[in-house]
């Protein structure tokens, strides 16, 4: 990231702190989409975890038949013995 001084010179302490105040934003509003990103990001993997849960393993067709086999079915729609 790069911070470029002001054009003009700063006179007095009105003019340091609007300096200060622009900087502050910009850094925190960078940091704010970043987390952003990671949130949606860390949500796409909570998603595909539990889709993985529910369902097992990926789907395997059989060559043969075409098939699924019988271990992809639903977790929820399997009987215990």
């Amino acid at each position: 990231m790069e911070i470029h001084a002001p054009h003009g010179s700063i006179h007095s302490w009105k003019d340091l702190l609007i300096q200060l105040g622009i900087i502050t934003a910009g850094i925190l509003i960078a940091l704010s989409l970043e987390r952003v990103r990671e949130w949606r990001h860390e949500r796409a993997l909570v998603r595909e975890a539990r889709e993985t849960t529910r369902y097992g393993p990926r789907r395997k067709t059989s060559r043969r038949s075409g098939s699924t086999c019988n271990r992809c079915e639903p977790i929820s729609s399997l009987k215990s013995s």
